[in-house]
């Protein structure tokens, strides 16, 4: 018999109790300074271990410590740069969804998150709490970015604009199926709560 999808959740969650109870100390292992690190040491731990992936970053980010160092030394490579239609609407959605989370209790395993998230936001700046303070620190990224990229190499791209414009600028085909539009703020809510209440 087939497991529902509530009894999947259930289980998850109980396992994933479980685990925060048997290591009450977890935390990445990936060696990261900046948000822009640990997102390079992601995708390169998803072909390598931990372990390789920190003997090689530290020559990696001493070489291209910034986004613009790596694009620079890859001229051929495309830069996406997601985006809202203002910054209002994107403090709209992010002051609904990470930085809600990040005002509520959470447990000791979901601790590490958002200390993440937190050093994040601090390197984007000092004062993202502040609603003009952060739209400005979002608007000058952008601005930024858009004038270090030569126009040819970046997608400058929004959610709504769905598989096109990536797949355009790749020069593939259009998927058959939908864009996935499935992370709304109520979207984001409902996960969280469910993880929360776990």
């Amino acid at each position: 018999m087939q497991e529902s999808e509530l009894a999947l959740k259930r289980r998850a969650r109980r396992m994933n109790r479980e685990l925060a109870s048997i290591h009450p100390d977890a935390h990445c292992e990936l060696d990261f300074e900046t948000p822009f690190q640990l997102l390079i040491a992601t995708v390169l731990s998803a072909q390598t271990t931990d372990v390789r992936v920190n003997l090689t970053t530290p020559t990696l980010f001493a070489k291209y410590p910034t986004p613009h160092d790596l694009a620079a030394a890859n001229p051929e490579a495309l830069v996406l740069l997601s985006t809202r239609s203002s910054a209002e609407e994107w403090w709209n959605s992010v002051s609904k969804t990470l930085f809600a989370v990040l005002d509520r209790d959470l447990p000791p395993d979901l601790l590490p998150m958002r200390a993440m998230n937190e050093a994040m936001f601090e390197r984007f700046t000092p004062h993202w709490r502040d609603r003009d303070a952060a739209m400005a620190a979002y608007d000058a990224h952008n601005t930024a970015v858009r004038a270090a990229v030569p126009g040819d190499r970046l997608i400058d791209w929004q959610p709504r604009d769905g598989w096109e414009p990536i797949c355009s600028a790749l020069g593939i085909p259009v998927p058959d199926i939908a864009f996935p539009h499935a992370n709304t703020s109520d979207d984001f809510q409902k996960s969280a709560d469910e993880r929360l209440n776990r």
